[in-house]
């Protein structure tokens, strides 16, 4: 709960009491990372997450196949411009868990950024028929289809990332 309500202090508090009671799991750890990694996101520093790798390597190694786990590390290593770190922990996350519409997205924007608009669209597919209510991935689909020319399949996308998140101004912007 402390997490969902932006806690960071409150979570972490709370994971580390567990911790030292002896409860040792990887989804312990796997919280313990999720409460580091949101407290730097929180205050945008997304380079001082060296608590949070370490909280999910040590739920790794309790369960060497936890999706969340891997998908944060990808999320870290993206922010870090380690583009080839995220991309492996997502498609890691991917092995472990398909149905994880996050990875299929962030890989989709990976590789989008990096030019390969094909695996780009894939993934961005795959996100959408995974989450149809991620604004977001439409959204990275809708500038996919545009920057193939593909502007009937942009309008739907953006037009569907708008409907789902109105009050964005850059989703907006792109439908003008």
């Amino acid at each position: 709960a402390h997490l969902a309500l932006g806690l960071h202090d409150q979570a972490q508090q709370s994971v580390e009491a567990a911790l030292q009671a002896g409860q040792q799991s990887a989804e312990l750890y796997d919280l313990l990372g999720a409460a580091h990694l949101a407290r730097a996101f929180a205050q945008a520093r997304y380079t001082h997450t060296d608590s949070a790798i370490a909280a999910f390597a040590k739920a790794l190694a309790l369960d060497p196949r936890r999706a969340p786990s891997l998908y944060n590390l990808g999320l870290i290593y993206s922010y870090r411009d380690s583009s080839s770190l995220a991309e492996e922990y997502y498609r890691a996350a991917l092995e472990a868990d398909s149905t994880l519409a996050a990875a299929h997205k962030k890989l989709g924007q990976l590789y989008r950024r990096r030019g390969d608009p094909d695996l780009a669209l894939a993934e961005l597919q795959r996100a959408v028929c995974l989450a149809p209510e991620d604004a977001e991935a439409h959204f990275n689909l809708g500038l996919l289809h545009r920057e193939r020319n593909e502007l009937d399949s942009a309008l739907a996308s953006l037009e569907e990332a708008a409907r789902l998140n109105p009050y964005s101004p850059q989703v907006h912007l792109n439908l003008a």
